[in-house]
């Protein structure tokens, strides 16, 4: 016996599609939902990577620019530490260059007067013996 087919059997039948359609739909949507949520997180963890990487560089850049800083900074104070000295060691020649200087010229002028001294006294015995 065949069975015969009445509007409501078909109207169930595409009520039952309809509601396997609609449930697969919501699995579709409901995984296509957590695959985005996925991959948001996948960018967010890469992002916090890439975020820590980066800070990690500047920090490390940082310390590199703080050791050329400190670098830099002890050499110009030996350079200037040595220019010091230099000038210091000039100036110390050359006080005692004046120094020298100095003593040559107080003998030089003692040794004149001496001279002069010597000078007049020969002079006025001269003149004594002559009288």
């Amino acid at each position: 016996m065949k069975k015969s087919w009445k509007k409501s059997d078909f109207v169930a039948m595409e009520k039952k599609k309809v509601e396997k359609l609609e449930e697969h739909c919501e699995v579709v949507e409901k995984e296509g939902h957590l695959k985005q949520k996925m991959w948001e997180d996948q960018e967010v963890e890469k992002l916090k990577e890439h975020c820590g990487v980066v800070e990690i560089e500047g920090y490390l850049k940082k310390k590199m620019w703080e050791v050329e800083v400190k670098r830099l900074r002890e050499n110009y104070e030996k350079e200037c530490d040595l220019m010091r000295r230099e000038l210091s060691s000039t100036f110390l020649e050359k006080m005692e260059l004046e120094q020298k200087m100095k003593q040559h010229c107080d003998v030089s002028e003692k040794r004149d007067f001496e001279k002069k001294m010597l000078e007049d006294e020969m002079k006025r015995l001269r003149e004594n013996y002559e009288k």
